[in-house]
């Protein structure tokens, strides 16, 4: 018997071992291949991801063998129209790191070793009866393994999500694309990605990490894969140098050539009873605008924390209901946009009008700012539910909301961000002013759940963070007194301008238990 089974050891079900395991819960993760892909796959992690693999303690590694992306140009005709700048953004990580996913797959493996995991390979679930998964492995024998939860990171042909016989509704697009990893001598920066238009081709160059390697994405046709065309290098430099209008484009060599088609497809309920589904089991999408790997992670990283807390009993178990209800909606909607994008740029009809348009809209700065943001990911919220509250009667203007992201601050005098204060696995209450006679209740009555720091101009120490200068107030519009509740996975709970216990601690015993201690 074991706490969580994990089917899946794609970024999903590592993300999600690693997290059960730094908080103590027990985990076997099976994976039905026999090695990890060597294959690059999704590229691009946003800097609402990168956030996450700060707060894990592994963001050092992943800078180290990626590349930092801080523009987006689009091309017409040949002609650059519009440029997304994602360095404007107000964040710790304002670019996109280029890194394939097997690099990530990597260093989330040797982390998830470090914790104590261990990768069962080469077992394939056949079934699941009420908490026991059945695994068929290599001599051909089954193996029964029992466990409170179920959790299935198991991709796109999910097994927990066939035997469930879940609903994946949708769709695939009627064309077929077509990539490659190549080196390329070329005069387009390999630190931007390039998306060029004419009105006969579609071709895109994203950077890999090493220099000069792209890799190229075009649309093929809407053909079925084996009425297409063989593909070959010349094939590729030829879409390539008609889609973009240059001739000085040379493919030197390919690392990986592909053909592919795109679905989209979600569940009707990513939780049924002690199952879960996660990442592209439970959604899948156009791989437009690198939504997909990230949107797995972060569903991961937002199921982790309660499902620990309800295991150790920290928790009432209805906060599960929570991951369906926040993940859902974030998937539906990347979905529509991601979808929507596709459908624009392979509508050849009106593809070149809506260029136009698209370049106009994205040239008018705010505009610009708002699609750095999108495809950043740091504006996503969840909405009102059990765990995400503020006091109806003590309304912020302005400053995050309960169910938004916390926001970073700068570096402080002692050198940290105020991220670095919050890389711990439980909740952090950020105070204001006058706070210590709740500060003494919350450490009473449930001092393994929170970390209480106090923001102050001139107060150092333990349970202080000493910012002389207000950075911290002022991007949560703090005035005088406030609390703000921020979640294990960095979104904000609760909020108020008032610091009375009493509010405050009868929304925690709604959803927490306290503890013992």
């Amino acid at each position: 018997m074991t706490d969580v089974i994990i089917i899946g050891a794609g970024p999903a079900g590592l993300m999600l071992g690693c997290e059960l395991l730094k908080r103590g819960i027990q985990v076997r993760l099976f994976e039905h291949l026999p090695e990890r892909t060597d294959q690059s796959r999704a590229l691009g992690l946003q800097s609402r991801t990168l956030e996450i693999f700060e707060k894990m303690g592994i963001i050092g590694e992943f800078l180290q063998k990626g590349k930092k992306v801080y523009h987006g140009n689009i091309y017409k005709k040949g002609r650059r129209t519009a440029t997304v700048d994602i360095s404007q953004i107000d964040a710790p990580y304002p670019f996109i790191l280029s890194l394939p996913q097997a690099e990530t797959e990597a260093i989330l493996t040797r982390h998830f070793e470090k914790l104590g995991g261990n990768i069962e390979r080469c077992k394939t679930l056949t079934a699941i009866n009420g908490s026991q998964a059945v695994f068929q492995v290599p001599n051909k024998t089954e193996e029964t393994v029992s466990a409170r939860w179920i959790i299935g990171c198991d991709g796109a042909h999910s097994a927990v999500r066939h035997i469930l016989d879940m609903p994946f509704h949708g769709s695939a697009f009627h064309e077929t694309f077509a990539l490659a990893d190549v080196e390329i001598d070329s005069p387009f920066s390999d630190e931007e990605t390039h998306m060029f238009f004419s009105s006969k081709k579609i071709a895109g160059m994203i950077p890999l990490p090493q220099p000069n390697h792209f890799r190229i994405i075009t649309l093929m046709g809407t053909q079925k894969p084996e009425s297409l065309p063989e593909l070959t290098l010349d094939l590729m430099q030829q879409v390539v140098q008609e889609a973009s209008n240059c001739r000085l484009i040379r493919i030197k060599k390919a690392d990986w050539l592909a053909t592919f088609s795109v679905h989209r497809r979600l569940v009707p309920e990513m939780r049924r009873d002690n199952i879960f589904l996660v990442g592209d089991a439970a959604h899948i999408h156009s791989p437009a605008g690198g939504q997909g790997l990230n949107t797995s992670v972060q569903d991961a990283f937002n199921l982790a924390w309660k499902l620990a807390l309800v295991q150790q009993g920290s928790a009432k178990e209805k906060i599960l209901d929570t991951y369906h209800q926040e993940r859902h909606p974030i998937a539906k909607e990347v979905l529509k946009g991601t979808t929507l994008f596709t459908s624009m740029i392979t509508a050849s009809t009106a593809r070149m009008f809506i260029l136009t348009l698209l370049g106009l809209l994205i040239n008018h700065t705010p505009m610009e700012k708002k699609m750095a943001y999108a495809i950043s990911e740091l504006r996503l919220r969840y909405g009102r539910n059990m765990l995400n509250k503020g006091r109806l009667c003590d309304i912020f203007w302005k400053g995050p909301k309960p169910g938004c992201r916390a926001p970073d601050a700068s570096e402080m005098p002692d050198g940290k961000r105020l991220f670095q204060y919050l890389a711990h696995p439980r909740h952090t209450l950020l105070c204001f002013g006058n706070t210590e006679a709740l500060i003494s209740q919350v450490r009473e009555q449930f001092p393994n759940l929170i970390v209480p720091i106090t923001v102050s101009p001139s107060e150092q120490g333990s349970g202080y963070i000493y910012d002389p200068a207000g950075q911290i107030a002022k991007q949560y519009h703090v005035e005088k007194d406030a609390i703000y509740l921020i979640r294990p996975d960095g979104v904000i709970s609760y909020r108020s301008r008032e610091a009375r216990p009493g509010p405050f601690l009868r929304y925690l015993k709604r959803t927490f238990v306290k503890s013992l201690a």
